[in-house]
């Protein structure tokens, strides 16, 4: 059932704020002192849940494991194992919290390959729905978040029927699936087109290059240094927030698909400098996640350096926030991970449900911001020589 969509228009239709005083008006928090540093070693976390008690499950997606560490007693109990079996996994993307302290986690095979995972270990079955098959899979892809109630949203793409051929579109639904009673809702569209500093003014007029990122994207090329995309979280309760990088701009939808709070905000757009494009190279070159295919066939999860291709064109700005900018904080607060580039410590937005920023957050230098608890915040602390991530639980700021 369709409820609400098509909001693109809506956050592409309001011009941006003027940039100025304005962009400087939330206050800033800083980050109080570990209150718990664990002694396990990490080479690349990519996300955290807290249970109940106190233990904190953790994916180190660099080595492909989950832990369960205990931050009482130091230990650390390794949680399932790489492979295609029950209660297995390829190559663990993310953690996804259930009721009840049980945890989904996303395989990058997709195709609603997860692995559950309960106070008392591994579980064998797969996540269920009413009025689904058990074989059939609840979602396609990996881009899957979770609300209290444990409904699954996914973000799938839309597609048109052109010559007989089904043809990808820049425009993605995002779908709710309530377990319980096997509805499914779509709540949301909105564009997915990639968006691009290039062709802006340092006074942030936009030029005619500004939305030519997806189409070189669609010819083969690499995507425009520091583009990026609208972009949507799930908050507890289950509003949605979806994020305008071109203005910057959010908008709520809440959980009956009617359209909530939405405001602009200001910022002042950072000049790109020598250090933006140092940090730019760094990043391409970094090895990211891979299926790997065995000799006979097996999948294994692994690591794959891309091929750095030297952009043609820089832009003289950086977007408001870069790709996988979003998270909500347990308390419902929309936190927004702004692009500094460089060497800049990691910044946030604070968003309140009207949709106003109400603070920034800056973590300490060499940190890296990797999930909530109830009443705190985890960091990475990253060595000197990038190699190893040490996880701390701060207080929430």
């Amino acid at each position: 059932m369709r409820i609400a969509g098509w909001i693109g228009a809506l956050l592409g239709a309001v011009a941006a704020l003027p940039l100025g005083t304005a962009a400087q008006s939330a206050p800033t928090r800083r980050i109080a002192a570990p209150t718990v540093v664990f002694t396990a070693s990490f080479s690349g976390v990519a996300d955290v849940r807290e249970q109940s008690d106190g233990q904190v499950m953790v994916l180190d997606r660099s080595e492909g494991r989950i832990l369960r560490l205990d931050p009482s007693s130091g230990r650390s109990v390794a949680l399932s194992r790489s492979g295609m079996g029950p209660g297995e996994y390829v190559s663990p993307q993310r953690l996804l919290a259930l009721p009840g302290d049980t945890t989904l986690v996303l395989d990058m095979v997709g195709r609603g390959r997860a692995v559950m995972i309960t106070r008392d270990g591994v579980a064998t079955t797969m996540i269920r729905a009413k009025g689904i098959e058990q074989t059939a899979p609840l979602f396609m892809g990996t881009d899957v978040l979770t609300d209290a109630r444990g409904r699954l949203y996914e973000l799938a793409e839309r597609v048109r029927v052109q010559g007989g051929r089904a043809m990808r579109t820049d425009s993605s639904a995002v779908r709710r699936l309530d377990r319980v009673s096997g509805r499914a809702d779509t709540l949301a569209t909105y564009s997915r087109k990639l968006r691009s500093p290039l062709g802006r003014s340092p006074s942030g007029a936009a030029g005619s290059a500004a939305a030519s990122a997806s189409d070189a994207a669609r010819a083969g090329g690499p995507p425009p240094p520091y583009a990026s995309v609208d972009q949507w979280s799930v908050a507890p309760d289950g509003r949605i927030a979806i994020a305008g990088v071109d203005p910057y701009r959010v908008t709520y939808i809440l959980p009956d698909g009617s359209v909530g709070a939405a405001a602009d905000i200001a910022y002042d757009p950072i000049p790109l400098r020598e250090q933006h494009r140092t940090a730019w190279r760094e990043r391409m070159r970094r090895p990211v996640p891979a299926v790997m295919f065995g000799p006979n066939g097996q999948m294994t999860g692994g690591r794959s350096t891309p091929r750095y291709i030297e952009p043609r064109e820089w832009p003289d700005l950086l977007p408001a926030f870069g790709m996988r900018a979003l998270r909500f904080a347990p308390d419902g607060t929309l936190w927004v991970e702004r692009e500094l580039g460089g060497d800049e410590p990691q910044t946030f937005d604070l968003i309140d449900r009207t949709a106003r920023r109400v603070a920034r957050v800056e973590m300490p230098p060499r940190t890296r911001l990797v999930g909530f608890g109830v009443r705190s915040l985890y960091l990475v602390k990253i060595s000197t020589d990038d190699e190893l991530e040490t996880l701390q639980r701060h207080p929430m700021p």
